[in-house]
């Protein structure tokens, strides 16, 4: 029993750290809802620290990659996955939920995508979940297939991050 209220505790402070990312951006700029190049540099000439887009755009990754600042698209397929990584994104994000929610199958996929990369390449790559996350037990659900999936290297704001707008 006391493992188990460890792991809960430890599962609990990380989902609390996740979520409390959202404070970073009292130090950043960040541009969402980036959908071209054009927009992209826009946003970075106006002082945008990250670019976060409901879908993967490839001009909008090379702008990003030039610019140095840190790109985050929408990916819903494992061939966008895979792309949005070679060209260089440093987290990907599933979807917003505004179509269909984010469900568990497909942030399972996504990370056996993101840790085959890694295991090629030995660059990680973020994970953010977005979009149908309504509970801590859903976030908690979430983080342990991340867990599961990427490993404890994984586990930090570095590379994890939980959308919580609706939370």
């Amino acid at each position: 029993m006391k493992s188990r209220v460890k792991t809960n505790k430890w599962a609990l402070m990380m989902l609390l750290s996740m979520i409390s990312t959202l404070t970073f951006a009292q130090n950043c700029t960040i541009k969402g809802t980036v959908l071209d190049a054009e927009t992209a540099r826009t946003a970075i000439l106006s002082g945008a620290n990250y670019i976060v887009s409901p879908g993967f755009n490839l001009e909008a990754a090379k702008l990003c990659n030039r610019y140095r600042v840190p790109y985050i698209p929408g990916c819903m397929t494992i061939t966008e996955v895979l792309t949005a990584m070679e060209a260089g994104a440093d987290f990907i994000k599933t979807t917003t939920g505004k179509t269909e929610p984010t469900t568990l199958n497909a942030v399972y996929t996504m990370c056996r995508a993101i840790r085959a990369y890694y295991e090629k390449t030995k660059i990680q790559k973020g994970i953010k979940i977005a979009g149908g996350v309504k509970t801590t037990q859903d976030a908690l659900m979430y983080l342990s297939v991340v867990k599961e999936i990427l490993g404890e290297e994984f586990m930090s704001t570095d590379y994890f991050r939980i959308g919580s707008s609706s939370l």
